[in-house]
């Protein structure tokens, strides 16, 4: 194959996109992301409309971490993507995301503890682009967890 190969080219493109999809699982990325700016310029929040084809499922059987497809879903809402500028609120998707995988296969764990730590409500499963908590962390009165609400202002 020749470097002008539009197979190559292919290929080279359809890599990058997951490659760079799969990197959407990771809350330090997308704060990253949300700090550089990214997530206010239109042509980034359209390049993001774009990659939802990767939910298709003759796409998503490439995925390794499906999670990122609900990142992906989520980083539709202007809301969500506000939010991840904040690093309270990176904090509770790494909470989110760790529980969900240390949890999956357990069911008798997430029926005992519910899908979250004590103390933490997951801001992500479950929840439809729109719906975004703006507390991160919600005081349980039996943990020493601090009420941490999102607006900075």
């Amino acid at each position: 194959m020749t470097r002008g190969d539009p197979n190559t080219a292919e290929k080279t493109r359809f890599l990058a996109e997951l490659e760079f999809v799969q990197c959407l699982a990771n809350p330090d990325y997308l704060h990253y992301l949300a700090q550089q700016g990214y997530f206010g310029e239109p042509a980034f929040i359209n390049y993001l409309k774009y990659l939802t084809y990767w939910s298709q499922p003759q796409y998503a059987k490439f995925i390794e971490y499906p999670y990122c497809l609900t990142m992906l879903n989520l980083l539709q809402d202007p809301i969500f993507r506000e939010s991840l500028k904040h690093a309270q609120f990176k904090q509770t998707l790494h909470l989110s995301e760790h529980r969900h995988w240390s949890t999956w296969r357990n069911k008798r764990e997430i029926e005992r503890h519910g899908p979250m730590m004590p103390g933490v409500r997951s801001v992500v499963f479950g929840q439809e682009p729109g719906i975004v908590a703006a507390d991160a962390v919600e005081q349980s009165s039996s943990d020493n967890v601090t009420n941490t609400n999102m607006d900075t202002s």
